[in-house]
């Protein structure tokens, strides 16, 4: 009995790790539930090849019979370690026979998935059933559905990032997934420059995005097919006083970007009302866009502001949350 006992206090807990290859995130993740103690192996949900970027859109049937077979090829492939819980992050990329075929080569594991895209955008309640939990960025689905709510995360990469002199006065970066986004951009570019305000975006296409706006109509300018690359950013973070959060979907959920922003003292400005929920909301460093009044926008992005801290809102305490 006391062998048996020491086997399992020292025995260490396994996890599958599934989730979108999101800039350094799955690593990020990987790494934090590695300092909790576990031993993480990971898989993409999606390869990031070229094939499958240009079949999602145009060869749908194709795209969808490679992805069921990389994912059985997952499932086959780690099927010979018995985890103790499968981590999803995302999970409307697998069907519901993988998700069946996963649960009964995993019996004993806890499923756990944490979605940070909104049902609106992408229907994942067919898969909820195989997860003894479900946690959701967006606050609405979970109110709608019974999740657990629990909002995106900082990581160290941003968290951790010294002030600069402040040339420039507000920034966004991210990418462009509909219309609306890019032309409101460009309509508050038009604004700062009216009112000297000085603004600095890197706006992200791929090439059939940017051909389905230029089919409504639309010359988009000053885009990129590139994502910006780390080291740029946090320079941009560094030097510029306030974010702009346009979120690409309508949802209740917090971007990434706005969690980031606020650990690291800077202002927000965000189309989300839904922030004013939040116990960290400070309306001395939230500014919504339609909602307040843009005569005083230009002071209060160049106001002081004393950052708080905000531990709950990092990785680690994220990871917690859902692991501990």
């Amino acid at each position: 009995m006391i062998r048996d006992q020491s086997s399992n206090e020292n025995k260490i807990t396994r996890v599958l790790f599934i989730g979108l290859d999101y800039y350094h995130y799955p690593d990020a993740i990987s790494r934090g539930l590695e300092r909790l103690g576990y031993q993480v192996d990971y898989y993409p949900i999606e390869p990031r090849t070229l094939f499958y970027k240009i079949s999602r859109y145009i060869l749908k049937p194709l795209y969808r019979a490679s992805l069921d077979r990389y994912h059985h090829n997952i499932i086959n492939k780690s099927s010979s370690i018995k985890y103790d819980k499968v981590f999803f992050i995302t999970t409307h990329f697998f069907s519901i026979d993988n998700l069946k075929y996963l649960r009964n080569s995993q019996e004993i594991a806890e499923f756990i998935s944490y979605h940070w895209d909104p049902i609106s955008q992408y229907n994942y309640l067919g898969t909820v059933e195989f997860f003894e939990k479900v946690y959701s960025f967006d606050s609405v689905d979970c109110k709608k559905y019974g999740f657990k709510y629990l909002p995106l995360f900082a990581s160290d990469t941003y968290c951790k990032i010294e002030h600069k002199d402040h040339d420039i006065d507000i920034y966004t970066v991210g990418s462009v997934m509909r219309p609306q986004r890019y032309i409101l951009v460009q309509q508050f570019k038009d604004y700062c420059i009216s009112n000297n305000i000085s603004f600095y975006f890197h706006l992200k296409m791929t090439p059939i995005t940017y051909l389905k706006i230029l089919l409504k109509g639309i010359i988009p300018k000053g885009v990129s097919f590139r994502t910006m690359n780390i080291e740029a950013m946090r320079d941009i973070i560094a030097r510029s006083r306030a974010v702009l959060d346009v979120p690409n979907h309508q949802q209740s959920g917090l971007t990434m970007r706005v969690i980031e922003n606020i650990c690291i003292g800077k202002k927000i400005v965000t189309t989300n009302p839904h922030i004013i929920g939040e116990p960290f909301y400070d309306k001395n460093q939230v500014f919504l866009l339609g909602e307040d009044n843009m005569d005083i926008l230009k002071p209060f992005i160049r106001s002081e502001y004393k950052s708080q801290e905000h531990p709950e809102l990092k990785l680690d305490s994220w990871l917690s949350s859902i692991f501990l």
